[in-house]
């Protein structure tokens, strides 16, 4: 988290991608949460690793959405710009698992 603050405060961006956040249940919102982001995230479930996080500046008008598709790891949202258009934006984390 060090870093990555680190870098938002150099480059200041108002969207954050992040894949394998190795984040679960045990991890409370509040600390993985960065002031004056919005936070949208998605742990995996079935074992360790994984995960994707979205942060969105909180200046932006940003909403959850679900889309219907295979990956287990994916968290998306709706950014409403220009008063009325909307851009669906998200993060999505394709596991291979060999069989």
């Amino acid at each position: 988290m060090d870093y990555l603050t680190a870098n938002i405060k150099v480059f200041n961006p108002d969207i954050i991608g992040v894949t394998e956040s190795w984040t679960d249940d045990k991890i409370s919102d509040a600390e993985i949460q960065i002031d004056g982001f919005v936070l949208f995230r998605q742990d995996r479930v079935v074992s360790k690793g994984g995960g994707v996080l979205l942060y969105i500046r909180d200046s932006l008008v940003a909403s959850a959405t679900k889309l219907e598709n295979d990956f287990p790891e994916q968290v998306w949202c709706n950014l409403r710009y220009n008063g009325h258009r909307e851009l669906l934006l998200g993060v999505c984390y394709r596991h291979y698992m060999a069989t």
